[in-house]
């Protein structure tokens, strides 16, 4: 069937932009062909604040597009003040539906912004909405004689579900990232000493004081496992078991802790482990292990 062979030469650039954004460039590039679109791409609207912005988007400059956004309130747009209270994610919202093309095309906004870059009607698939912003697929097209017929939009709707599940992931992946960046950037700078540890207790990581710690002796690397000294050898590992499984949280929230002495049984530091991800059996426990010295007090 020939929607089911358009739609699978989009699947695979849609869903390998989870791993590389760059690919959504052939994505919407493919849609405008298929479509015979000459604007496609993906708008992050601020429905409160009336403002949008470029995503990703082909057939107009980005920069060109984001400055023609910047000077409009869309909360003055005829077509989204009729289209906003209908976004939902999974709707295909076809401006002809809303407006009549014909006052559509009488209006000033549409002379400020849609005539500029050629736009006589637009559909949108939303990937997104959560109440105060929206991200929206669009394919456009300016032929005043052309209204889009089934074939481009029977293909948009069968896209729709494979481009909620791809943005939801493309999000994901962008939040991990972050969440990596931030991690490293604290692991270099902290004056605290820092472990991450993968779900056989090995270190993967650990900072300048977390190093200084190892070689002072007050922790040990074996075949690469993070261990302690003496007699809170095995009193580390029943925490970090715990803390893999997420029962190392005791009442209030608070986190289980263990004092780790010196060779005079003095206590020299103290430790706690942090789960990263959510524990279960069939996802990989990943550890943050904080170490804070604990210096004696001079007598007297």
């Amino acid at each position: 069937m020939e929607r089911d062979r358009q739609l699978s030469a989009l699947l695979e650039p849609l869903y390998a932009s989870v791993l590389d954004f760059s690919a959504l460039g052939a994505f919407n590039r493919g849609l405008a062909e298929l479509t015979d679109s000459h604007v496609s791409g993906v708008l992050i609207h601020d429905v409160a604040g009336g403002r949008a912005s470029v995503n990703h988007i082909h057939g107009v400059d980005n920069a060109v597009m984001g400055e023609l956004l910047a000077e409009l309130d869309l909360r003055e747009d005829p077509w989204m003040q009729r289209v906003t209270p209908q976004l939902a994610i999974g709707r295909v919202l076809d401006t002809d539906d809303f407006l009549a093309r014909k006052q559509a095309l009488n209006s000033g906004f549409y002379n400020n912004y849609y005539r500029r870059l050629g736009i006589v009607q637009q559909v949108a698939a939303v990937g997104l909405y959560d109440g105060t912003s929206s991200v929206t697929l669009s394919i456009c097209h300016g032929d005043l004689q052309r209204v889009y017929g089934e074939a481009e939009l029977g293909l948009l709707r069968a896209l729709t579900p494979h481009w909620i599940n791809a943005y939801a992931m493309i999000r994901r992946m962008g939040g991990l990232e972050q969440q990596v960046s931030t991690l490293e950037h604290a692991l270099e700078c902290s004056p605290v000493a820092m472990f991450v540890l993968d779900d056989g207790l090995r270190i993967q990581r650990a900072n300048a004081a977390a190093e200084a710690l190892l070689a002072n002796g007050m922790l040990g690397r074996e075949s690469g496992m993070l261990v302690a000294k003496g007699r809170a050898r095995s009193g580390l590992h029943g925490l970090l078991q715990r803390a893999l499984r997420g029962a190392s949280q005791l009442r209030g929230g608070d986190v289980e802790s263990l004092v780790l002495p010196d060779a005079g049984g003095l206590p020299c530091g103290v430790l706690t482990a942090h789960r990263l991800v959510r524990w279960s059996p069939q996802e990989r426990g990943t550890l943050l292990i904080f170490v804070r010295e604990v210096k004696q007090a001079a007598p007297g």
